[in-house]
């Protein structure tokens, strides 16, 4: 299934939708009145109904708003709100959706410059959709001090879940493994460019561990990363020559192959490139050159409605066959079957025959299809069967509900 994208930018509160096919996208939906003051945004599954979730949160005022995108009776998605909390704590520094607990995701909170002091303090919180709607599940305190990039996955195989940290000013990291709420040391990487400024999880192995891509904007390398069972990196491919300016680089399924792919953004340029990943290999499957240059935050996940395809309903067909009905008379009767009409309607038939140099003449009947939409007619005639010499019958039915009708159909008399 092909990953949806949300569009939000700042400075207007807009939104917008859009469904991706190998590169390609269509929108969805666009949608105004999100607010302009969003530092976090952030969707997955917390167990609640819908098709995903969103928390959109402010590191300055604190507030927070849980919203599940919905789809709407007649198929049109948008969000519903779950609460909006205006008391909550600022200063988070980063939030992402992790998943300690098998079942539903949580929301994990670090605050990489707590009271300034070099303390940090992280938080795992569980989402619910009736007061108190975030319940503190643990505090980490004095985890997480300096840290530039918080990425979720499994970064061991002990268990299925874990954490990065990833410290710019040093060019190192730390693996973390969930035990539930509990996080144990895996183990620690280090030697990368302290200019690095993102880190993007994803498949770009096919291995079972989360691999990692580091995007280095002054160096202008994309650095692809596997991780082994041990919590060990070993480097796929340096990617060199990347621009400069990827404001964000959003991992998603883009295309039908079997790797993350990567939608790469620039708001200098208003550019959007997608490419498909190989093994740390990208070769470049969309490219758009007239993007907004003012979108602040893009997610890939689940937020337009299931595509419903409605096959076309099947051809009505009536075909009229001559058969011999009294061999000892030589009567002949006309036998209509007909298929492809609505389940047990009316048929309407109207049987035209027309006799050597003679102007054609019309009678109409009606019968009943049966439960598949088919059935059988056997027209007699008034007396002496239906044909003489070359005369020629045209059939046409007409659904009475469904209004299909058949092509005229011919048979001739012996």
């Amino acid at each position: 299934m092909y990953s949806d994208l949300l569009f939000y930018e700042a400075s207007d509160g807009v939104a917008e939708v859009y469904r991706t096919k190998h590169g390609s996208i269509d929108i969805d939906r666009h949608e105004t009145g999100w607010g302009n003051n969003w530092t976090h945004i952030v969707n997955g599954q917390f167990g609640l109904p819908g098709l995903c979730q969103l928390i959109l949160y402010d590191a300055v005022s604190g507030t927070i708003r849980i919203e599940s995108v919905v789809t709407t009776p007649n198929n049109v998605g948008g969000e519903s709100l779950v609460k909006e909390i205006t008391n909550w704590r600022p200063g988070w520094t980063h939030v992402v959706a992790v998943s300690f607990v098998e079942g539903a995701q949580q929301l994990f909170f670090c605050d990489a410059d707590y009271l300034k002091k070099g303390l940090g303090v992280c938080e795992l919180y569980n989402v619910s959709s009736s007061s108190p709607w975030l319940s503190l599940a643990r505090q980490y305190p004095n985890m997480g001090s300096g840290v530039t990039q918080v990425v979720p996955g499994r970064f061991s195989s002990k268990f299925a879940s874990g954490l990065a940290f990833y410290y710019a000013f040093n060019g190192t990291g730390v693996f973390y493994e969930a035990d539930q709420d509990t996080l144990y040391f895996v183990n620690g990487f280090g030697e990368l460019p302290t200019t690095v400024k993102q880190v993007v999880p994803g498949n770009f192995s096919g291995g079972q561990q989360t691999d990692l891509l580091f995007y280095d904007p002054v160096g202008k390398v994309g650095y692809f990363y596997s991780v082994d069972n041990g919590g060990v990196i070993h480097i796929l491919e340096a990617n060199t020559g990347w621009q400069s300016d990827w404001n964000l680089i959003v991992p998603g399924n883009f295309s039908d192959g079997t790797e993350t792919d990567l939608l790469f953004y620039s708001q200098a340029r208003g550019v959007g490139q997608f490419y498909r990943t190989n093994h740390g290999a990208i070769a470049q499957i969309g490219l758009y050159t007239d993007w907004r240059h003012t979108w602040a935050h893009i997610l890939a996940g689940t937020f337009a409605p299931a595509v419903i395809t409605t096959q076309p309903p099947p051809p009505a067909i009536v075909i009229p066959s001559i058969v011999l009905s009294d061999p000892m008379l030589g009567f002949y009767s006309l036998k209509l079957t007909g298929s492809g009409f609505e389940a047990n309607e009316t048929v309407s038939l109207t049987l035209t025959w027309q006799d050597q140099n003679q102007a054609p003449q019309s009678i109409i009947y009606t019968t009943q299809a049966d439960g598949s939409g088919g059935f059988v007619y056997t027209y007699d005639g008034s007396g002496g069967g239906v044909c003489i010499p070359f005369r020629r019958w045209t059939v046409v039915g007409t659904g009475k509900t469904s209004h299909r009708q058949s092509s005229p159909v011919s048979a001739g008399c012996p």
